[in-house]
């Protein structure tokens, strides 16, 4: 039923329209071959999402370091001139 989008005032989600799909093309065992299937493709996006997030935090590090070097490089420079 492609066009149910509630039932039992339930939203109906593209996971279970795809697993109702699959138990119609091919049983149980299609169900559980595309269950799978999902599980593997949304593992590899959080793997992907996460290996992202970790370099953007490194990225983030690298920048506050490089600002602060030269903050402190501008703070010498400051001092110098006001002893000389």
């Amino acid at each position: 039923m492609p066009n149910l989008y509630y039932l039992d005032e339930r939203p109906i989600f593209d996971f279970e329209r795809m697993l109702a799909d699959a138990f119609n093309r091919g049983g149980k065992e299609e169900e559980e071959r595309v269950r799978k299937e999902y599980a593997e493709t949304q593992k590899q996006k959080t793997k992907q999402i996460t290996e992202r997030g970790g370099k953007l935090t490194e990225e983030g590090k690298l920048k506050r370091k490089e600002a602060f070097k030269k903050m402190m490089a501008d703070m010498k420079d400051s001092k110098t001139d006001l002893i000389s």
